[in-house]
């Protein structure tokens, strides 16, 4: 455990919060990207613990009582957030997992308490020193207009027929099947482009004459926005370039053949400044109130005799999900000085 100023962080109070997010990184990342996620997720969380222990009584003197009823509703809500997310909303299954802990529902809730209390606190005192210009606005939209802005979408509709559908042993093929197979292709493809511009859907030319994915949709591959890979590259390719309602030819590949239609079109648009102003000013606060908290928070850590942190750190990670079967180590010379440091924010 540390302890400083007549408080007390343990290695469970860090892991606990970040314990679902960690089994769940171990499960899908490689090796270097869980090592990276836990030391980022170690060092913030125990930056939280160790700010919450520093500041949270002056919190609750400067919030007193009239806070009660509205951070009982928060509490509620991010109890039961949590729930859904990671227990599929049952409560018996969250109240199992916190007794495999050793932990109650209630201390759980008296931690979110204190949680909620201290960033309620630091929002009262650091907001109003927030301010955003219109000049830091335009900056942002300029720097970040590929996030405001959609490229041309296209919905993909195809008939497909490849080559294999036409071999009918499971042996390799000689070259007088292949070739056979290629020209049952070629004239099932043919057969399907008649039955186009004799006037039938393109979705049941799709469903009874094509042979491949989809089929059963009427060839209905949905909305596209960049060309696909392996043998759908040529169709995809086409159909991007194509107005609404716009049927090809038939496209050949040395897979086999196509007919690819454009369905509804979605042009590319960029936003404009006027229509997402005001999401990028509530960005623009909340990276100013976590700059503004991150100061803070050193400010008092300095004051604090919390110490040296690398053996708690180190216990921490210890105790972390797969920590014993992956080689965790501190990710650059970057993460052994902030270790050195202490907590710091990031």
């Amino acid at each position: 455990m540390l302890t400083f100023n007549d408080e007390t962080v343990t290695t469970e109070d860090v892991l606990e919060p970040i314990r679902a997010r960690l089994e769940d990184a171990a499960e899908r990342l490689s090796d270097d990207e869980y090592n990276a996620l836990l030391w980022r997720l170690i060092r913030n969380q125990l930056l939280s613990e160790v700010m919450e222990r520093l500041i949270w009584r002056e919190a609750t003197r400067e919030l007193g009582d009239a806070a009660n009823e509205s951070i009982d509703k928060a509490i509620d809500r991010a109890e039961l957030d949590r729930i859904n997310s990671e227990f599929a909303g049952r409560e018996s299954r969250y109240e199992q997992y916190l007794a495999e802990l050793g932990k109650t529902r209630q201390v759980v809730r008296d931690r979110l308490r204190r949680r909620i209390i201290v960033e309620q606190y630091l929002r009262n005192r650091l907001m109003p020193l927030v301010s955003v210009q219109k000049r830091d606005i335009v900056k942002y939209y300029d720097n970040h207009r590929a996030e405001f802005s959609r490229t041309k979408r296209v919905e993909m509709f195809l008939i497909d027929v490849p080559f294999t559908a036409f071999l009918e042993s499971l042996r390799p093929p000689t070259e007088g099947e292949k070739t056979e197979a290629r020209r049952k292709a070629r004239e099932r493809i043919e057969q399907c482009r008649a039955r186009l511009r004799a006037g039938e859907s393109f979705e049941e030319v799709a469903r009874t004459g094509g042979a491949g994915l989809h089929r059963e949709d009427g060839g209905a591959w949905g909305f596209i926005s960049a060309p696909l890979r392996g043998r759908y590259q040529a169709p995809s390719e086409a159909v991007l370039a194509m107005s609404e309602g716009q049927i090809s030819d038939i496209i050949e590949t040395p897979s086999g053949y196509f007919i690819v239609r454009a369905g509804r079109v979605e042009a590319a648009e960029t936003q404009p400044l006027e229509s997402v102003q005001g999401e990028i000013v509530e960005r623009l606060r909340l990276e100013q109130f976590n700059e503004l908290r991150a100061r803070f928070v050193q400010r008092e850590l300095s004051r604090s005799a919390v110490g040296d942190v690398e053996p708690f750190v180190q216990a921490i990670v210890a105790r972390a999900p797969e920590s014993k079967r992956r080689a965790v180590k501190p990710v650059n010379a970057e993460d052994s000085a902030a270790q050195r440091r202490g907590p710091s924010g990031g």
